[in-house]
């Protein structure tokens, strides 16, 4: 029998298949398993961005800021399970998940000007207009199915996720260019290190949390 090889996308969907239910369900149950989960995830997050770090000259400043970005950060994702019910916790991974996949199509279908050539070549204008309009078209079905009131707020709120994400995107890609690395790690096949899945997520936490509350 001939040796199977996976295409780096087929990477990626496979280990998003398998990932993504699991964070999901972890989420879900909340207690310990959550509260290891997000120290897990900080620990490996803070490992990436100091491995990068030592790869960029005078990089004192970038240990520093790293530091308390990634702390703060994950603080923040870990307070949306806390400190709400669990569906809140979930409309925020749907907008996220929303986000990247708009980002993704949109910018692959329509393409265009680039939104910041020096910084990540491969994204546009479009692609970041994506990442805004998908997660409030789902912030608004899911707060229909959920009976969530306030379906304006949400929709801003997926509008300020999208846009806040792509953010969080460009500071870890502007790591990574000044390290000359592609990827974070390669913890994760197919998605690179952990960074490179959960950078547009770390930035938009914070602004979820205090626009939902």
């Amino acid at each position: 029998m001939g040796k199977i090889t996976l295409t780096q996308f087929q990477k990626r969907l496979l280990s998003g298949f398998i990932i993504g239910p699991l964070v999901v369900l972890v989420i879900i149950g909340g207690g310990w398993p959550f509260r290891a989960m997000v120290l897990v995830f900080t620990l490996i997050a803070l490992y990436e961005w100091v491995q990068i770090s030592l790869k960029i000259k005078n990089n004192i400043l970038y240990l520093v800021f790293g530091t308390a970005y990634v702390l703060l950060c994950f603080w923040y994702l870990y307070a949306l399970r806390e400190h709400f019910p669990v569906s809140t916790g979930l409309l925020f991974i749907a907008m996220i998940w929303a986000s990247d996949i708009g980002a993704y199509f949109t910018g692959k279908k329509i393409g265009g000007p680039k939104l910041a050539p020096k910084i990540s070549p491969n994204k546009t204008w479009a692609g970041f207009a994506g990442a805004m309009v998908f997660p409030a078209i789902i912030g608004v079905l899911l707060s229909l199915t959920l009976e969530i009131q306030a379906i304006g707020m949400i929709a801003v709120i997926g509008l300020a996720v999208g846009a806040v994400g792509q953010a969080g995107d460009l500071i870890v890609s502007v790591m990574k260019r000044r390290a000359a690395v592609k990827d974070s790690g390669s913890i994760i096949p197919g998605h690179g290190g952990l960074l490179d899945r959960v950078d547009s997520m770390m930035l938009a936490a914070p602004v979820f949390y205090f626009l939902w509350v």
